[in-house]
């Protein structure tokens, strides 16, 4: 026999499934992430003005190159709780590359990929976003050496005869990387676009986010230095993306703390 329902255990059952529905993360749903990627310079002191301009953004994910022990103690200092999960390098390995990501995911499968040539390595770790795993590699290539006595055409002679070494750096990072996950490499090439370094990342399916973005990228700077009494700059800093992403968004935030300028970048996962 079929017992009809009382209005009170309807209502209940709506209020139940109600809870349930808030019960489930919204990161379960969630398909945009924010990241930011800022060489932040070893002698930068400004540590609270630093993480006041990547908080205006409010990334999910910060990635730094040249962080130090300060930005450590800053990031705890002046980043909200929500920034629950990090991971300095200079903890487990000697790096002069600085590799910091802060961020309010957990952080898995990380691994320092030691150098192979260059001065530095990479740091590779991976975030679950909804049911998605995605791989990021913060990276921070071998800088050109700089020539005495410095000079405007001797530093960018110096940049061109350090191709090979960021090649075989950038070959050494992706045979880290399988083509079937959702990857972003992001930081500091210390290289301009389409040079070597860069062609081997777009070579590989790897989308420069900020031309994705914009297609007047290449004439925007995120380095500078004065260089015989004028400006020397070009575009270093980038975040490269497989085919899994498209960009929403790419930022470039000029500051006076770093030689380098802040990266903010929001991905959608395609679905």
């Amino acid at each position: 026999m079929k017992v009809p329902l009382g209005k009170s255990y309807r209502r209940n059952a709506i209020v139940i499934q109600f809870i349930i529905l808030l019960l489930i993360p919204i990161a379960a749903f969630a398909s945009e992430i924010k990241i930011s990627s800022f060489n932040v310079n070893f002698n930068n002191d400004k540590l609270k003005e630093t993480f006041a301009l990547i908080k205006k953004f409010d990334p999910d994910i910060i990635l730094l190159q040249e962080s130090t022990v300060r930005f450590k103690k800053g990031a705890k200092d002046h980043l909200p709780d929500s920034y629950k999960f990090s991971w300095f390098v200079e903890d487990e390995h000697e790096s002069g590359g600085g590799f910091a990501v802060i961020s309010k995911l957990p952080l898995a499968e990380k691994k320092y990929i030691e150098k192979s040539t260059g001065a530095f390595g990479a740091q590779k770790f991976r975030v679950k976003l909804g049911q998605a795993r995605i791989h990021f590699v913060n990276i921070h290539l071998n800088p050109a050496p700089l020539p005495r006595p410095f000079n405007r055409a001797g530093a960018l002679h110096a940049m061109m005869m350090n191709n090979r070494t960021q090649v075989l750096e950038i070959r050494n990072i992706l045979k880290q990387c399988k083509e079937s996950h959702p990857t972003v490499i992001a930081g500091d090439l210390n290289s301009f676009p389409g040079r070597p370094a860069y062609r081997q990342l777009s070579s590989r399916g790897f989308t420069d986010a900020h031309l994705s973005y914009d297609a007047n990228a290449t004439s925007v700077s995120t380095w500078k230095m004065i260089v015989d009494g004028a400006p020397l700059q070009g575009r270093f800093d980038y975040v490269f993306h497989s085919k899994s992403f498209e960009t929403k968004k790419l930022a470039v935030e000029e500051n006076d703390y770093s030689d380098h300028a802040l990266l903010n970048c929001t991905l959608k996962l395609n679905e």
